[in-house]
């Protein structure tokens, strides 16, 4: 199947991108998120990597906000097998 402007070519053996299950993506993508998070917050406060604890504390931000976008990542219009 194409599209008229033919950016989706879902079938076509010349297509060069897969299409990902997002619902298992998404869950797996959780499970990573959650775990750098805890990762990240134990870093930001761990007293001898005062160094990291910056890094730390802006990535375990940046992971709450993915967290809370997750549901907006996936189409709730294209569905797929």
């Amino acid at each position: 199947m194409q599209s008229g402007k033919n950016k989706v070519r879902l079938g076509d053996p010349n297509a060069s991108q897969g299409v990902m299950l997002g619902d298992n993506f998404i869950r797996d993508f959780h499970c990573l998120l959650t775990t750098l998070q805890s990762l990240c917050q134990s870093l930001s406060v761990e007293p001898k990597l005062l160094l990291s604890s910056g890094n730390a504390a802006a990535a375990n931000t940046q992971i709450s906000t993915m967290l809370n976008n997750l549901e907006t990542y996936t189409s709730k219009i294209v569905k797929t097998i």
